[in-house]
């Protein structure tokens, strides 16, 4: 019997995140936001590698806001619906991938006047619907609601 081998070079599957606010109301700074304006957040991701061709599941891109203080942390949006195989963009190497939260006004409920950590998140779930693999995170900007 013989062996499986496979040739899958020296970076079989490697990444990148980033993650912007959107400017609300055309008005700088973009990171100082009213509590009662709707904002958006745009999500690029990238996979590159030998490996990305054989890729299959969802991304689950979720956007968290961590308090500064003792104030609200919570989910702000999440997705679940875009397809890591199909998905995004062919590039030369791999995939790229964008989506854009619409974060609307008012906030949570119980969100309050602050700063606050925007924390992106990117993990996946496998075809079968289960945990994946794959994790990115983009930690900031700070931002500051107000009344």
């Amino acid at each position: 019997m013989g062996p499986f081998e496979a040739n899958l070079g020296p970076n079989p599957v490697t990444g990148t995140i980033k993650a912007e606010v959107l400017d609300p109301n055309g008005v700088a700074p973009i990171h100082i936001i009213r509590m009662n304006t709707a904002w958006k957040l745009n999500v690029e991701w990238t996979l590159e590698g030998s490996l990305v061709g054989m890729l299959a599941g969802k991304w689950v891109v979720t956007a968290v806001v961590e308090g500064m203080g003792n104030i609200f942390e919570g989910v702000d949006a999440t997705i679940n619906t875009i397809d890591i195989a199909t998905g995004g963009v062919a590039t030369a190497n791999g995939r790229k991938y964008t989506h854009t939260f619409d974060i609307p006004a008012p906030p949570p409920q119980n969100m309050e006047a602050g700063v606050y950590k925007l924390v992106t998140v990117i993990t996946s779930l496998t075809a079968a619907g289960a945990p994946g693999a794959f994790a990115a995170f983009e930690e900031g900007p700070m931002l500051q609601f107000y009344p």
